[in-house]
């Protein structure tokens, strides 16, 4: 559709433009589901009219836009976009930018203030007429917490301006208000005038707050009067002794079996109360991320047995109840351990599942995947303690796609590493459909050559070894369509060795390794790279592939293997 729409907007005269506007609307509407923005927007350019066509798929599909590398074009870019809404609801501008936005999105309005450089250039072209009044709120700051409430002051005020903006265009129009998704920010919003300002968003689907304080009953009853469409609910955390019972009168105040997503993604006091609410959505709850959990959110899991529509599921240990170095976690009761475990036996439709720090997780995955129906895509952990039955288990995992795994050193003594390990590899050798593989077991050569000759279709590689050199290094060259690989053990690999790899996957006929990432996340100091074989190697992955080269140094394998629990940090996949 890209190169079709270029066509016609360079092939000459007008008569590739003059199209009937319907024709055009399709060609719009493709685009922004295909996230073409940078088409989107040229096509805006050519005419007036041509804007007024395109230019409400482009602000409709903003929730989307991907981030910018360059800190400084992402800033400006948020200038421009922020500053066209809130001019536009002040009537200051050509078209009602605010009226074709779907996802009003508060927090991004906030992290763009907070960036937002004081006195600088930028700062006076964005406040510039006829939004100069807020600028008078910034300056009359001085001091971080003032700024803190003058940014919140404004995120608020924006706020009312584009609602009430977009309902008089709604009420004018005789249309519903295009509004779907809201993300409330991490601002102050008054509780007491929730329930009314939501209730003007027919079309709401989906809702973000920072604090779970601000659900109630009455934000519930406005969201069944006023929402028939409303599915899916995030918060930053529901901490406090009244949350359990308060977000259970929330959800029971919900139309019955209408909530497909909960997530809380911060500190959370829920227990039974909220979990036996949130059971009155169980037959349409699909997914579900229950962040910092205490022991008695961890120990309440089980009231979610109803709950069998889950397509994805995501718990985490808070910090504070995870067990300290060098012990065990508190292991489930009986009766909580046997209820997750028929529990998620039942989830047929589960699909994505994200355990971190959770008591006795590769138990119960041991349990419910050799024996249910649940054929996982993705599955991520963190095990402090490990089941031998878990890796029998994800032999039967053959559809899985991405897996990341971290296993605690502190904990390796519980059984011999080497079993672990052997056990560990045949399970990834039955995984043929791994796209994505991250764990910081620690693979020999043999394994490692079994692992990259079983995965065919392998893209992404973040594994640890005992040592990789010029001879394991070239057992990726079997990975036809590796797209980032990241060493995170310590290596000894020469350049020759990794210009000769990189050479070979480049000029092999079924090679796929555009944009091609390669990370030596400890290379030991005795084989460091001069410049000019850095550059070398960069240079080479750059053009040839497009991608990047990073290389970093460690002083010996047995430092390294003390630093090993420290150094993991990887980037956690988001279901």
């Amino acid at each position: 559709m890209t190169s079709t729409t270029h066509n016609a907007l360079t092939a000459g005269g007008r008569t590739s433009l003059d199209l009937p506007t319907e024709i055009w609307c399709l060609v719009a509407q493709e685009l922004a589901g295909e996230a073409d923005f940078a088409t989107l927007f040229h096509l805006a350019l050519t005419s007036k009219g041509m804007a007024g066509t395109v230019l409400p798929f482009l602000y409709q599909a903003c929730g989307r836009l991907p981030a910018l590398d360059d800190p400084q074009c992402h800033l400006e870019r948020s200038a421009c976009f922020w500053r066209s809404l809130i001019a536009s609801s002040l009537g200051g501008t050509l078209f009602e930018y605010c009226c074709w936005i779907k996802d009003l999105r508060l927090n991004r309005l906030r992290n763009f203030l907070v960036h937002l450089p004081a006195r600088s250039a930028l700062e006076y072209q964005f406040f510039r007429p006829p939004i100069e009044d807020f600028r008078v709120m910034r300056e009359d700051s001085s001091t971080v917490q003032e700024r803190i409430i003058a940014n919140n002051t404004i995120v608020k005020e924006v706020a009312t301006m584009v609602t009430r903006c977009i309902l008089t265009w709604a009420e004018r129009e005789n249309k519903p208000a295009a509004i779907t998704s809201v993300d409330a920010g991490q601002f102050g919003w008054p509780a007491p005038a929730l329930p009314g300002w939501l209730s003007n968003f027919s079309r709401l689907t989906s809702l973000v707050l920072n604090s779970g304080s601000l659900l109630n009953v009455a934000v519930a009853r406005a969201i069944r009067a006023n929402c028939p469409a409303f599915r899916e609910l995030k918060c930053g955390y529901c901490k406090g002794v009244v949350m359990d019972a308060k977000l259970a009168d929330f959800f029971q105040a919900l139309e019955p079996n209408t909530l497909e997503t909960f997530a809380t993604g911060g500190p959370n006091s829920l227990g039974r109360q909220a979990f036996r609410g949130l059971c009155l959505h169980s037959k349409s709850l699909k997914t579900l991320a229950l962040l910092r959990l205490t022991l008695r959110g961890l120990w309440s899991l089980d009231e979610l047995r109803p709950c069998h529509a889950l397509e994805s599921l995501r718990l985490e240990t808070a910090w504070f109840a995870r067990p300290p170095m060098g012990h065990h976690h508190r292991p489930l009761s009986r009766h909580v351990y046997e209820g997750m475990v028929q529990w998620l036996r039942h989830c047929t439709a589960l699909r994505e599942v994200d355990f971190e720090y959770v008591p006795m997780a590769s138990s119960i995955l041991g349990e419910i995947l050799p024996w249910s129906d649940v054929r996982l895509k993705n599955l991520s952990l963190r095990l402090t303690e490990v089941d031998v039955r878990f890796f029998l288990a994800l032999r039967g995992q053959e559809g899985l796609e991405r897996l990341r795994i971290e296993f605690q050193d502190i904990y390796r003594s519980q059984f011999r590493p080497a079993f672990r390990r052997i056990l560990f590899r045949k399970a990834l050798c039955r995984c043929q459909k791994l796209r994505a593989l991250e764990t910081n077991e620690r693979f020999e050569l043999e394994d490692l050559d079994s692992i990259t000759g079983s995965l065919p279709a392998v893209e992404d590689l973040a594994l640890n070894c005992s040592l990789l050199d010029d001879k394991s290094i070239n057992l990726f060259r079997r990975c036809t369509k590796l797209k980032s690989l990241d060493i995170l053990g310590p290596s000894t690999v020469s350049p020759d060795a990794l210009l000769g790899f990189l050479a070979e996957i480049g000029n092999h006929p079924e090679g796929q390794h555009d944009g091609l990432r390669v990370r030596l996340g400890s290379q030991l100091l005795p084989c460091e790279f001069t410049q000019d074989e850095e550059t070398r190697v960069a240079l080479l992955i750059r053009d040839r592939f497009r991608g990047g080269f990073v290389i970093e140094y460690w002083y010996d394998a047995e430092q390294y293997l003390v630093s090993l629990p420290i150094r993991w940090g990887l980037e956690s996949w988001s279901f």
